[in-house]
């Protein structure tokens, strides 16, 4: 027996591998190595006994020294990227600037990141807020996360992408980031592969979650680049500022972050229900809106991701749920930590949730 089957069997029910078809001593494993020396993994295929299809696909690291590089890999995954395709400028401009709308919102509905080395932080988008902040010494790699107003091709070069090169031309003189990869606003337009690719979704507790949250996003932006509540010339008209204020507030607040500007909601075809004895708007408000004109209209798939979404809706994103779960609240406990038990349980919790497919409710 190799040394990840003797992991694999040891670890069975702690890692919940039955629901993949794995079981306890009915496992067979092929690792495969690259044949190009400079490759720092191995692969590994975990099948069911007598089963031609692989079950599990892992990647370990060859050498001990490149462990650090897998987990920068595996860091990666904390994020969902979603990239929808266009063709041209119309419909690269029409694409990005209903991106741009949505961008500030998505925490309300994905934030999954409220505790860092163990406290709480007082952010519901942790993830988040250490992306918007990550490359201070190099500003214009990631702006303020909010892409600027620009809807051709030629533009993005001029006025996004080269500022960016011509930043790390002193350190990069062969110009071997000379691509538009470099680029980690939060959403950066892959030419390349004519589409743009949104960054900014946190990693939710079980696929089925993601893709819900992905649905909801792809069902709004089609409306959005439809002119279904308003026309191309508003939607490309918001600057970046008062976006990135929403942004900042979704990180901080999530669902709870309040939207005063009418101009905006208007964008979205949604009129501010407020007055006297009533609160400002929120961003939970908005996708609950957003999510009832998606299903109405048929750009929402409500009997696939219908149940999902109303989780979400009714009970906050995944971090709002995490901070119940531990007793805790994002503003009133900043900086408080968390005892170890405590986290172990919760994200156990998790696990099994990943495990078998299911929503996380605490």
């Amino acid at each position: 027996m190799n040394t990840v089957l003797e992991f694999l069997e040891a670890n069975w029910q702690r890692l919940h591998l039955e629901p993949y078809g794995l079981e306890a001593g009915r496992m067979s494993c092929i690792i495969l190595t690259p044949r190009f020396r400079a490759s720092r993994q191995v692969v590994v295929l975990v099948l069911p006994r007598h089963q031609p299809q692989a079950a599990l696909v892992a990647k370990l690291p060859r050498l001990p020294e490149t462990r650090a590089s897998l987990a920068m890999e595996a860091a990666n995954l904390q994020a969902v990227h979603l990239n929808l395709p266009f063709a041209g400028d119309e419909e690269f401009a029409r694409l990005h600037a209903a991106i741009r709308l949505v961008l500030p919102i998505l925490p309300a509905l994905a934030a999954s990141s409220p505790i860092v080395e163990g406290r709480v932080t007082g952010l519901v988008d942790s993830r988040l807020e250490a992306y918007r902040t990550n490359s201070r010494r190099f500003a214009s790699i990631t702006g303020q996360v909010i892409p600027e107003r620009v809807y051709t091709r030629a533009d993005y070069e001029e006025r996004i992408l080269q500022p960016i090169y011509r930043d790390l031309e002193p350190l990069d003189p062969e110009g071997v980031l000379r691509h538009e990869f470099v680029n980690a606003r939060g959403a950066i337009a892959r030419f390349s592969r004519g589409s743009i690719e949104i960054r900014l979704i946190d990693v939710q507790e079980a696929p089925r979650a993601d893709l819900a949250v992905l649905a909801a996003v792809v069902g709004v932006l089609k409306l959005l680049v439809r002119d279904a509540w308003s026309l191309q010339e508003a939607q490309r008209a918001v600057p970046v500022e008062p976006l990135h204020a929403l942004l900042s507030a979704g990180i901080a607040a999530g669902e709870h972050a309040e939207i005063v500007d009418d101009a905006y909601l208007a964008l979205f075809g949604y009129r501010h229900r407020g007055g006297k004895g009533r609160g400002a708007t929120t961003a939970g408000d908005l996708w609950r809106h957003l999510v009832e004109r998606s299903a109405a209209a048929g750009t929402l798939d409500e009997a696939t991701f219908g149940a999902d979404l109303q989780a979400i809706l009714d009970q906050g994103p995944l971090a709002r749920r995490i901070l119940h779960a531990l007793g805790t609240d994002a503003e009133a406990d900043r900086g408080m930590e968390i005892p170890r038990r405590y986290l172990r349980e919760v994200w156990d919790g998790l696990c099994d949730c990943l495990g078998r497919g299911e929503r996380f409710t605490p």
